[in-house]
């Protein structure tokens, strides 16, 4: 290989290899590879029992069971410099899965149950409807939130991909990563949450 076209492959390895950490996940086991560790809230390892016994196929993900009278979330602490955050949550709803869109709003400045307990995150007034929400809080600057539309129909996965605005200055900020779902029955398999950092 002539030295011209050696200097251009290294150099490609180089950049590539930079390149790389930038889009390395932020979070902490976002494949659940390990159970519900590293995440808080009320998710839960699946049941080996409660799968189908004639496939050997492992259950990945963790679950949510949702409740009739709170709200249940998971959510993950961490620390960034990035810009931009890029979310991307992947998930399967039970054939059962129905959120309650009849929950009355809360009277006054009630917290909305189930969501009145994640440090560092302000209390929040979840509307009815059946979305889901997804909240990041920053460190003394307040949170922002976006609705989430699963289709409740499909028992297919599904996924969805958002950017989020992450640390204004050039230190490291510490962030809180919640996902929240409203009352209702069924369950949620999450099989999938991810975040990476980058300007697009």
């Amino acid at each position: 290989m002539p030295d011209r076209e050696m200097k251009a492959v290294v150099f490609a390895l180089i950049v590539l290899v930079f390149m790389i950490p930038l889009q390395a996940d932020i979070l902490v086991n976002g494949d659940f590879a390990d159970g519900h560790a590293h995440w808080k809230g009320d998710a839960k390892d699946p049941d080996p029992n409660s799968g189908d016994l004639s496939n050997p196929t492992p259950l990945a993900g963790v679950t949510i069971t949702l409740r009739k009278d709170k709200w249940t979330k998971i959510y993950q602490y961490f620390t960034t410099r990035e810009k931009k955050l890029h979310y991307s949550i992947t998930f399967t709803l039970s054939s059962d899965y129905k959120p309650d869109r009849d929950q009355p709003r809360n009277a006054g400045f009630a917290p909305t149950p189930g969501l009145d307990d994640i440090i560092g995150v302000p209390i929040y007034y979840g509307d009815p409807g059946g979305d889901w929400m997804c909240i990041l809080a920053q460190a003394g600057m307040g949170s922002s939130s976006f609705p989430i539309h699963p289709n409740p129909k499909k028992t297919d996965p599904q996924t969805f991909r958002g950017v989020l605005r992450g640390a204004p200055g050039e230190d490291p900020l510490d962030m809180t990563l919640v996902f929240a779902f409203p009352p209702g029955q069924g369950t949620i398999t999450l099989t999938s949450i991810s975040m990476t950092g980058g300007d697009n």
